[in-house]
């Protein structure tokens, strides 16, 4: 698996935080696929994915809303995402964009935290 949970001492619980083996990041992720059992489901709850810096142009929203739903915090910082249609799901709910990043932006420069959700009423 290229993501692992770390290794949590033996007094402390998970903290809900991914990591990538030494040398092997996540600098070409192009999309997340839906989660399709219960394997690991709880381990980000309340904690923070890292995504930053990868390839993502869009955020299926079959993929990315339970992890909104689990997490506390995404970043997503560098990605080339798109800011078109398929993201008009996460705009439109404020409390799902309340835990993306603020330093998320589209491929245009526009951040993410500032995208008019009528704008997305209204063409989408």
């Amino acid at each position: 698996h290229l993501l692992r949970p770390p290794q949590p001492a033996q007094d402390r619980p998970l903290q809900g935080r991914l990591e990538t083996p030494p040398g092997r990041g996540l600098r070409d992720l192009q999309r997340l696929l839906p989660r399709t059992g219960s394997d690991g489901e709880q381990c980000l709850k309340g904690g923070s994915l890292w995504l930053d810096d990868n390839a993502l142009a869009s955020l299926d929203e079959d993929a990315f809303r339970p992890l909104l739903s689990d997490v506390q915090a995404v970043y997503l910082a560098g990605n080339p995402l798109s800011c078109s249609c398929d993201i008009a799901w996460l705009v439109r709910r404020p409390a799902l964009m309340a835990r993306v990043a603020d330093d998320a932006t589209c491929n245009n420069g526009q951040l993410l935290v500032d995208l008019d959700p009528a704008m997305y009423d209204a063409l989408c």
